[in-house]
């Protein structure tokens, strides 16, 4: 697989585009968990999860990586990029 770079150019073009935006996937479920809390955000054959839930696990996923000894700051950053993943496995353990 290739790995493609994105040049700083590249990324001003995408946000000034209206493309990207800065928000961040943890600052979507957040936003989504004030504004739509008991919708549902993830679902499969055997369980759903409201965007409450969702934004709770998350913040539980940063929290156990802290005490665990991560630092905050990589612990913040990775759950946001890493919660869907760990989301989905949670909802079809």
């Amino acid at each position: 697989m290739k790995v493609l770079r994105y040049t700083q150019a590249m990324v001003d073009e995408f946000v000034r585009a209206g493309y990207w935006t800065h928000e961040t996937f943890y600052d979507s479920y957040a936003r989504n968990a004030r504004e739509l809390p008991d919708r549902e955000a993830l679902v499969d054959s055997r369980h759903r999860v409201t965007w409450c839930q969702a934004c709770d696990l998350v913040d539980a996923i940063a929290t156990a990586w802290v005490q665990a000894g991560i630092p905050q700051e990589r612990a913040h950053r990775h759950s946001g990029t890493q919660q869907r993943v760990r989301l989905s496995g949670a909802c079809s353990g």
